[in-house]
C-alpha cells in the first residue's frame, strides 16, 4: 500500500492495513492457532458476529457506553463469535440461550477484536480456544481491567496529566454471560473524536510487507522519505516517544503497558508526522500495585490479584523488563530499526546504543531500582503460555539492549 491511498481513504486503510499489511507475531504462533478461516484477519474481508439472547437474568452491564446503546441491543444479550457455533464449541453456548445474526464487522489483527463496520466501535470478544500462544477467554477480571484502566487514563486526561502525544482507546464499557461456571462476556473499545481525523498505522504495519503487494515499499520507509530531516524524525517522533510513554505510565500512574506492535497505533497529521501515539487493549497492562502506593493512587482493583504486582513477588523486576525489553524491545523497537537502518545509513548497534543513552540519561536515577540488577532483560521462551497461573517461565536473554 502507497500513503496517497491511505489519504484517499483512510478509514478503510486503516482496516486492510489491519488485515494484509501484517506479519504476524514474531513468535511464530499466528499461523499455528488463529480463528476459523472465515473469521481469520488475513482472510477475511468482513463477517457477521453473533448475539446470544439469554433467557435466564444472568447478564451483566458493566461501564457506561459513550455510544448509542441501540448497538449493543437489549440487556439481556452478549455478542459472541461465531467460532463458538463450531461443533467443538456449541455444547455451552446452546444451552445458555438462543443464538442470532447480527453485527457485520471487519476482523482486526487481534482476531477476535472486530471492528463494526462504519463506526467507530471495536469489540473485543471472548474467544473459545488459543489464539497465537495463548488462550482467550473475556470473563470478569478481563473485562473489568479493561474499564479499570480506561478510568485511571480518563482521570489523568481530565487533569491534563496525559503527554501531549500520548492517545488511547478507551474500553468503557462491556457484558458479562455468568453460566454455572462459564463466564462469556465482550468490551467496547472505541476510537476517539481526538485521533479519528489522522491516518492511523498499527505499530506492524509501519515494518510489515503487503501481503496482496509484496514488493510495495514498507510504510515506515515511505514515511521517512518524506521527511525533511529522517533521522531526527525517527529518533524524535518515533523511538523516543515510546520509551516515554512506557515510563510515563509506569511512573506516573504505575501501570506497565504491553506495548508491543499490535497494541500500538500511530496518528500521523496530513503532513505524516506524529500526532499522537495511541494505546490499545488495556486487559494486558500490569497494575504495579508497590509504585501505585508510592504515588498515593488507589490500589482496590475489582479483579486484583489479576494482571496485580508487587514488589515483594518473585519475579516483580523480571516482569518490568519482559514489558520493556521484550514487548517494546524485542517486538516493536527492533523491527522499526531494521526497517529504517538501510534507508537513514545507520546500523542496529549504534541505534541501540543511541536509545539506551537516551534511557540513561533521562532516566537514569528513575530506573534505578526498577529493573533486574543483573543488567539482563528477560522474556519467555517461545512456548504456548498457561493464563490460569501468574507463574512465567522467564529466561535471560544476556545484556539489556535498550537501558
Amino acid at each position: 500500500m502507497l500513503l496517497n491511498e491511505i489519504e484517499k481513504s483512510p478509514t478503510s486503510a486503516f482496516d486492510y492495513l489491519e488485515r494484509q499489511i501484517n506479519d504476524g507475531s514474531k513468535s511464530g504462533f499466528t499461523d499455528v492457532h488463529n480463528t476459523s478461516t472465515q473469521t481469520n484477519p488475513f482472510y477475511s474481508d468482513g463477517y457477521h458476529i453473533m448475539k446470544l439472547v439469554s433467557k435466564k437474568n444472568n447478564i451483566e452491564c458493566f461501564g457506561i457506553p459513550n455510544r448509542d446503546n441501540n448497538l449493543f441491543g437489549n440487556d439481556e444479550s452478549i455478542f459472541i463469535h461465531p467460532d463458538w457455533l463450531l461443533p467443538q464449541n456449541n455444547g455451552i453456548i446452546s444451552k445458555a440461550g438462543k443464538v442470532e445474526e447480527s453485527l457485520w464487522v471487519i476482523p482486526t489483527s487481534s482476531s477476535r477484536t472486530v471492528h463494526v463496520d462504519g463506526s467507530g466501535v471495536y469489540i473485543k470478544l471472548h474467544y473459545p480456544g488459543v489464539i497465537g500462544r495463548l488462550n482467550h477467554k473475556l470473563g470478569f477480571q478481563e473485562l473489568i481491567s479493561g474499564i479499570e484502566i480506561t478510568s485511571i487514563l480518563e482521570e489523568a486526561h481530565h487533569n491534563n496529566k496525559l503527554p501531549a502525544y500520548f492517545g488511547y482507546m478507551p474500553e468503557s464499557y462491556g457484558r458479562l454471560l455468568r453460566d454455572g461456571q462459564n463466564e462469556i462476556g465482550y468490551i467496547i473499545r472505541e476510537l476517539p473524536e481526538t485521533i479519528k481525523d489522522y491516518y492511523l498505522v498499527p505499530g506492524f504495519s509501519l515494518f510489515s510487507s503487503d501481503r496482496n503487494v509484496p514488493d510495495a515499499p514498507q510504510l515506515l520507509k515511505q514515511i521517512l522519505e518524506r521527511s525533511n530531516s529522517p533521522i531526527e524524525f525517527f529518533f524524535e517522533e518515533i523511538c523516543f516517544k515510546l520509551i516515554d510513554i512506557f515510563f510515563w505510565c509506569a511512573f506516573e500512574e504505575g501501570l506497565i503497558p504491553e506495548m508491543h506492535s499490535q497494541n500500538v497505533v500511530f496518528a500521523f497529521n496530513k503532513e505524516w508526522k506524529v500526532e499522537k501515539i495511541v494505546l490499545r487493549d488495556f486487559e494486558s497492562i500490569d497494575k504495579d500495585i508497590s509504585i501505585r502506593c508510592k504515588l498515593g493512587k488507589h490500589t482496590n482493583f475489582e479483579e486484583y490479584p489479576y494482571k496485580c504486582i508487587l514488589s515483594d513477588d518473585k519475579n516483580y523486576l523480571k516482569r518490568h523488563s519482559f514489558m520493556y525489553d521484550h514487548k517494546l524491545g524485542e517486538y516493536l523497537l527492533d523491527p522499526l530499526i531494521g526497517c529504517a537502518a538501510p534507508l537513514l545509513h545507520i546500523n542496529t548497534i549504534d541505534t541501540r546504543r543511541k536509545l539506551k543513552n537516551y534511557v540513561r540519561e533521562v532516566y537514569g536515577n528513575t530506573i534505578k531500582n526498577f529493573f533486574p540488577p543483573d543488567g539482563c532483560w528477560y522474556k519467555y521462551p517461545n512456548i504456548e503460555i498457561d493464563r490460569s497461573t501468574n507463574e512465567r517461565p522467564f529466561i535471560s536473554m544476556g545484556s539489556a539492549l535498550y537501558r
